[in-house]
């Protein structure tokens, strides 16, 4: 929610000191798509994500026909490595 007194997460101000940093990251994922045009694509840095939150980011991402470049830390092998995940298919 935004107000003139600022940006609210599930009633809480967005501010590390009272929110998760995943939750502060995925907020800020929903705050860039709000500002795109015709290019529906975003980096997201999904490092300090979990799966599941990622996984809530994926299903998120193709209700709204976007394309994430995803960079984050393989669960299994711990490497970094970079997906292209086209959630418009």
């Amino acid at each position: 929610e935004m107000t003139e007194e600022g940006v609210f997460v599930e009633g809480l101000p967005l501010d590390k000191k009272q929110i998760s940093t995943s939750k502060l990251y995925i907020t800020a994922l929903k705050l860039a798509a709000m500002n795109l045009a015709q290019v529906r694509t975003l980096h997201f840095d999904a490092s300090p994500l979990s799966k599941s939150n990622l996984e809530a980011i994926e299903v998120w991402a193709k209700e709204m026909d976007l394309q994430l470049l995803i960079e984050k830390p393989s669960f299994e092998s711990q490497d970094i490595q970079y997906e292209i995940v086209d959630m418009t298919v």
